[in-house]
């Protein structure tokens, strides 16, 4: 692939943003499947948005990709989180203009569609956010759609409360553990049925598709918590433009979970913190203002 300095009439331009932190090797294998698209119809711009404590993570990465011009590598001052240092990729090399599409993406993510760019690309939707079928490598189900319809502001005050009593935020975490056994048990024993494309609340944040009409419109990436918000905020930022949300499992990625998270009292503080976050903003009032 060739970088070009504009975008042909012709081409729609992808600008991939992917979110290190101390996961070189997924984002290797990562930016192989990229590298490996076919790309016909569009022009192609990787950021590896680097939240490692130290550059050393991706060095050899970097050096080996040295001649892929279309593969960029930046470095965040500090651990900005998810969003927060996708925002910074987009500010950094989008500052006068949006691409027609924006993905952000984890490092832990497989494209098995050779064509899946191309095919986003070519997309015709009135649709802001693509939601693809992200299969779990873990437990082989659909993490999309994140949440069909709007929580309740009763299940959001229990989002809030959970995670501040260790036992039932534990009871809470094997009771997700069970169903997700369960579910992946029945999936195997059954064929796979078919599901149609359908509007949706959130998308999973592990693999965002953004079109142009979601920045142009107001949106942004500037979530005010650290982690853990993603799905709600850009469900809640769609909200608020008027702008939907789609899920079409034509296309489809996979996900080995969990490479750059794990459990631990630190995880759920960030998850208290995006819990208390999501409510105040979006569950408290009329209105909500979307910092762009």
């Amino acid at each position: 692939m060739k970088l070009e300095n504009f975008t042909r009439e012709d081409q729609r331009e992808i600008a991939f943003i992917t979110v290190n932190y101390c996961s070189a090797n997924a984002t290797a294998l990562l930016l192989g499947d990229l590298l490996e698209q076919q790309l016909s119809s569009l022009t192609l711009t990787i950021v590896v948005a680097d939240n490692s404590p130290s550059g050393s993570d991706l060095d050899a990465l970097r050096i080996a990709l040295a001649e892929h011009k279309e593969v960029r590598f930046l470095r965040m001052p500090s651990n900005l989180g998810y969003l927060g240092a996708a925002q910074i990729a987009l500010n950094t090399y989008w500052k006068d203009r949006f691409p027609d599409w924006v993905i952000v993406s984890n490092p832990d993510i497989r494209l098995p569609q050779r064509d899946f760019l191309e095919r986003i690309a070519t997309a015709t939707t009135s649709s802001a956010v693509i939601a693809p079928r992200i299969i779990s490598t873990r437990t082989g189900l659909d993490q999309n759609p994140f949440h069909r319809a709007r929580p309740s502001k009763f299940r959001m005050q229990l989002n809030r409360a959970i995670p501040r009593v260790p036992v039932l935020f534990q009871m809470m975490e094997w009771q997700c553990a069970i169903k997700n056994k369960v579910r992946s048990r029945l999936r195997r024993s059954e064929p796979a049925s078919a599901t149609d494309p359908e509007a949706i609340y959130a998308p999973h944040g592990a693999f965002l598709i953004f079109s142009r009409k979601y920045f142009e419109r107001g949106g942004s990436l500037n979530v005010g918590a650290f982690l853990f918000a993603e799905e709600k905020f850009v469900a809640e930022t769609c909200r608020m433009l008027g702008l939907g949300v789609f899920y079409d499992p034509s296309f489809e990625i996979h996900h080995d979970e969990h490479v750059a998270t794990s459990h631990s009292s630190a995880v759920r503080h960030f998850q208290i913190s995006a819990a208390d976050y999501i409510y105040r903003e979006f569950f408290t009032r009329t209105g909500p203002q979307v910092k762009c």
